[in-house]
């Protein structure tokens, strides 16, 4: 893999603090780091500093715990000597129960929550975060384990039904509803966007002459109506021929070169 090592210098003075390897952009997060580490961050700042790249990981490995041993006397927070990773650290009985005892204080789960809260709500963390996943989504490697993760779990008839009681949980509220609805609204909203759904297949109400571009969109109109969660299995039974009507409406296929033409007569 495309391994890397790297450093994180207190801003204030340059003084190297932490010494790591990683890929991605393990330089760049934050979670998973100790105590020790936010401390120093929470009163100095830092930077980031790519020693070397491009390497395999036991070379990574080598050359972190030669720089662990070069910056020690600079006050590392580093809990190992390197070469590891944490899984040379192992935590005491008494951090554990600390651990422990601090995960389960309300006060603290809180202040988490508001923590993660007020990050997501930062446009500019928003941003960030979806640049990154766009990075990590485009390795045609992690979409397949992520695929094959998918089918693992789902193989199983009480994650199946699990996700089904948070899916209809989730419906009951009327702000999620319409959020769905507006989804649905502006996803297929122009021709443009229609054409580039090759596999889609346009569906007419037939009672209400509402065009949408495929059977999903409109279970998710039928779920903002706010009296059924609407399955587009159910509505393509319909379209097939296989049942005669779903949700209190009949439902029929329509070619796409017709729903472009209806969109351009409006």
């Amino acid at each position: 893999m495309n391994f890397f090592v790297y450093l994180h210098r207190r801003k204030t003075n340059g003084k190297v603090f932490y010494v790591g390897k990683g890929t991605r952009y393990r330089h760049k997060a934050i979670w998973g780091r100790n105590p020790h580490w936010w401390n120093i961050v929470n009163k100095h700042g830092y930077t980031i500093e790519i020693v070397e790249s491009g390497m395999q990981e036991w070379w990574a490995l080598e050359l972190e715990r030669e720089l662990i041993l070069k910056y020690k006397d600079q006050g590392l927070c580093n809990l190992t000597d390197g070469g590891e990773g944490m899984s040379g650290y192992k935590y005491s009985e008494e951090s554990l129960s600390l651990l422990k005892q601090r995960h389960a204080d309300p006060a603290y789960r809180e202040y988490m929550s508001k923590t993660a809260k007020a990050r997501y709500t930062n446009p500019e963390y928003m941003e960030a975060h979806k640049e990154r996943q766009k990075l990590i989504m485009s390795n045609p490697a992690v979409r397949e384990k992520i695929r094959q993760k998918a089918i693992k779990q789902f193989e199983s008839p009480e994650a199946r039904e699990l996700a089904r009681k948070i899916t209809l949980a989730m419906f009951e509220n009327p702000a999620v509803r319409e959020n769905s609805r507006q989804k649905a609204l502006a996803r297929f909203d122009t021709p443009e966007k229609r054409s580039k759904h090759a596999q889609a297949k346009p569906i007419i109400c037939l009672e209400t002459g509402q065009i949408f571009g495929t059977g999903t969109l409109a279970a998710e109109w039928i779920t903002s109506l706010g009296k059924h969660k609407g399955d587009n299995s159910f509505i393509n039974k319909v379209c097939r021929g296989k049942a005669k009507h779903a949700y209190g409406y009949h439902w029929a296929f329509m070619p796409t070169k017709e729903v472009l033409d209806s969109q351009q007569l409006d």
